[in-house]
């Protein structure tokens, strides 16, 4: 099994489903917030919701733990490493399409229990601050093998506080029905070869200053 076939795997250690589901297999809604400090994009503040079945299990350990707070800081230390191991499953792209690299030192990470769901929460940083004078850059975070989508249910909001001059908008890729078509004939055994369906479903966040 490929590492990144699962991003709920690699977070979280537990997903395990009998039933056999078309890709993607488990739903993680997402927010977005740009982190800029005396003029510069210093990182993002990301927020991502797993799916009920997604959180069952954790949610069961926490509540039969005899140290749930202890166990809890457990679990956010092993899902925040994993999803440094895997560069954030996120991708920042400068106007000239160049990534923008991160450093390995995210922080203000936690985990929360929302009703039936996981929340996990945490900042990471860019291992070079970029000016936000004429920036433009392009975020996109996904699973590679779409086993997990990755989406956001409603738009990041357009404006930054104190810094009026950057806008942010949410562009969702029109994918045709064959590819569609072609993700649900996948069943949890299976993985797209190339790993480039999740790029394909991936919606983008810009972030334009001026």
């Amino acid at each position: 099994m490929r590492q990144v076939r699962s991003l709920i795997l690699l977070c979280i250690g537990f997903f395990s489903i009998n039933a056999v589901w078309a890709h993607p297999h488990a739903f993680i809604d997402m927010q977005t917030q740009f982190l800029i400090k005396d003029q510069q994009l210093i990182g993002l503040r990301m927020a991502w919701l797993f799916d009920e079945a997604a959180s069952s299990e954790l949610i069961y350990e926490l509540k039969i733990s005899k140290n749930p707070v202890e166990t809890k800081q457990q679990m956010s230390d092993t899902i925040m490493q994993n999803i440094v191991n895997q560069h954030y499953f996120s991708y920042f792209y400068d106007s000239q399409k160049i990534p923008l690299k991160y450093t390995s030192k995210p922080d203000q990470y936690e985990l929360n229990v929302i009703g039936n769901h996981i929340l996990f929460s945490f900042n990471f940083y860019l291992s070079q601050s970029q000016p936000i004078h004429n920036f433009h850059g392009t975020l996109s975070s996904y699973d590679p093998s779409y086993y997990v989508a990755m989406t956001y249910p409603q738009a990041p909001a357009r404006t930054i506080a104190d810094y009026p001059q950057c806008q942010v908008t949410l562009q969702t890729p029109n994918v045709d029905q064959k590819l569609k078509d072609y993700a649900a004939s996948l069943d949890k055994s299976q993985k797209d070869e190339d790993m480039t369906l999740g790029a394909l479903f991936a919606q983008q966040v810009v972030l334009s200053c001026q």
